[in-house]
């Protein structure tokens, strides 16, 4: 736990001048917990770019079951979400992760590149504006991993806080 403290920390360090940093965390069904940061370049248009790195880990079985990686994404806006006036607001991402596994029992004579599994991610997600900064969102995401070793699909439901640097 206190290396995910400390990777969050120096992640939210690097990104202090960022438009938008998002803090989410959630579930997989592998059973796993997920945490994630992500930054959010925003635009004028309906499309954004984020790009963030998230751990999942699972203790089940005896098993020590972990997983880092990052994602980079371009986040489809509806024509309300773009606009922070409103309470409620829906909208969908799409794009590239990559990630490596780490199990000390099953993955022990594996190298570095047969433990890592490039993909593609989908995400939907739901907006609530708390304030003009806060934003909590939910959010559902599929990963297709192209490494069929480590398992090709990857679902994680969960809930996330954002936080916007640039309101006025």
């Amino acid at each position: 736990m206190k290396q995910i403290v400390i990777v969050v920390l120096l992640l939210v360090g690097c990104f202090t001048n960022a438009q938008v940093l998002c803090l989410r965390a959630g579930k997989t069904l592998l059973p796993a917990d997920y945490a994630s940061i992500r930054y959010t370049q925003q635009t004028n248009q309906p499309l954004q770019w984020t790009l963030g790195a998230y751990y999942e880990r699972s203790h089940r079985n005896q098993l020590h079951y972990s997983v880092i990686g990052v994602e980079a994404m371009t986040e489809f806006l509806s024509s309300k979400d773009a606009d922070t006036d409103q309470r409620f607001g829906l909208a969908s991402a799409i794009g590239l992760c990559w990630q490596v596994e780490r199990e000390p029992w099953l993955y022990k004579d594996w190298s570095f590149s047969k433990r890592s599994s490039f993909g593609l991610a989908g995400e939907i997600f739901g907006d609530w504006y708390l304030t003009e900064a806060f934003t909590l969102r939910s959010f559902l995401q599929q990963k297709i991993l192209f490494n069929h070793h480590l398992g090709r699909y990857r679902l994680v439901a969960g809930l996330g806080i954002r936080y916007r640097l640039n309101h006025y």
